[in-house]
């Protein structure tokens, strides 16, 4: 009987071990997350007016 106490002990040992990590609770959503996404949407319209522009300068023919 001793040997099956054993293996019953590792056997919970393993299992505590292997756990999944805690997950941090959902928190509401605060003012710099609105900023930070707002700079996001920023940064990608702001790279994607650059090209347009380099696009145009590039097929609009010189006043010569």
């Amino acid at each position: 009987m001793e040997p099956l106490i054993q293996i019953e002990q590792k056997r919970k040992v393993l299992q505590l071990a292997t756990m999944e990590p805690f997950k941090e609770p959902a928190r509401p959503l605060s003012h710099w997350d609105f900023v930070l996404k707002e700079m996001l949407w920023m940064a990608v319209d702001f790279t994607e007016a650059s090209a347009v522009l380099q696009a145009l300068r590039l097929h609009t023919p010189c006043p010569a």
